[in-house]
């Protein structure tokens, strides 16, 4: 009665029509197949009694080695991805399970043969597409990283040609905004990401630049600038990194300006790290003579700081905050 049984179960799993089934002998001969193992090789399944098993796999020659052996029959469930070779010359790439058949009678080995040459095929297409796409951005963030810097270059030579005394101080600015939206991009480009921005590696980046806009004011090269970053690092996409980066390009500027100008000690010290809940922080502060904290700043000229608040309130959703005592200290902190 257990071998009619165990014979039910096999005719269930022959006739299974989704996957492919095939029994082989102790010499690697093909005893039986069913009907979509031998579509998946493009035969019939009468045709295949007979034929042995390594005319139809590619490249197996480690198991054909050891069916060659006297222990193969005793192998335990072994499972591999490997290509069977059609009739037309094409190649299936299926996903293969096997097992030893005990007590060994006609049929010594059973495989189950799924074919997933679709699906690797797809796979293969989604690469492809992702790389294609992956190679556009950053194109496009090189062109975009190129054209800022025409932009700039013309602002620079337009600034030559003005006179006002205050016209080249402004076109300065706008320069150096522009300038830090194009280190944004050329980080893209270089980078591995194509979403997110190591601010620790761009605020460095950022700093040598400003100070270079700024030598022709410090007077000695012993002022101090500080630069603290999280150990484990500072990373937010694309479109909080810009914005957060005109931030720190406002506040390091208005500290270079304003408290290391003409000054043979002055200090800088910005710092920046991250909290638990994704929560990013960011302190600029100085030992220059600070600001009255008074004042109000919708009421005043300053407009570095005015634009800082605005965008910390309202592009990056986040807290503004200035701290007197000795020199002057701007805290901002916004999510991710």
């Amino acid at each position: 009665m257990d071998k009619i049984h165990d014979c039910e179960e096999l005719d269930v799993i022959y006739g299974c029509g989704l996957i492919g089934v095939v029994s082989l002998d102790s010499s690697g001969l093909i005893t039986r197949a069913n009907r979509t193992f031998a579509e998946m090789t493009g035969n019939q399944a009468a045709d295949l009694s007979g034929r042995n098993i390594f005319d139809f796999l590619v490249g197996q020659d480690d198991l054909e080695a050891e069916f060659a052996g006297e222990n193969w029959p005793n192998r335990e469930i072994f499972r591999r991805e490997m290509f069977f070779r059609r009739n037309d010359g094409s190649r299936a790439y299926c996903l293969v399970s096997g097992k030893s058949l005990k007590p060994v009678t006609d049929s010594a080995f059973i495989m189950v043969v799924d074919d997933i040459t679709q699906k690797v095929d797809a796979e293969a297409l989604l690469k492809a597409s992702l790389r294609e796409k992956e190679q556009l951005i950053h194109e496009v963030n090189h062109r975009v990283k190129n054209n800022l810097q025409v932009v700039a270059s013309l602002i620079d030579m337009a600034s030559l040609r003005l006179s006002n005394g205050h016209t080249p101080e402004v076109l300065g600015n706008i320069r150096s905004k522009i300038h830090t939206i194009a280190m944004i991009h050329e980080q893209l480009y270089q980078g591995e990401s194509l979403y997110d921005i190591d601010m620790g590696t761009h605020l460095r980046a950022l700093m040598r630049y400003i100070r270079s806009t700024y030598d022709a004011l410090i007077r000695s090269s012993t002022c101090v600038v500080t630069i603290d970053i999280d150990r484990e690092g500072v990373k937010i996409p694309i479109s909080r990194a810009i914005p957060f980066s005109l931030v720190l390009n406002e506040l390091v500027s208005n500290a270079f300006k304003h408290a290391m100008a003409s000054r043979s000690d002055g200090e800088l010290k910005v710092s920046m790290w991250t909290d638990d809940d994704g929560k990013v922080f960011a302190e600029v502060r100085d030992n220059g003579p600070g600001m009255d904290l008074s004042i109000d700043l919708d009421k005043t000229g300053n407009l570095g700081l005015k634009l800082v608040r605005n965008i910390v309130s309202l592009q990056l959703k986040g807290t503004f905050e200035i701290v007197g005592g000795e020199g002057l200290c701007v805290k901002v902190s916004f999510r991710i």
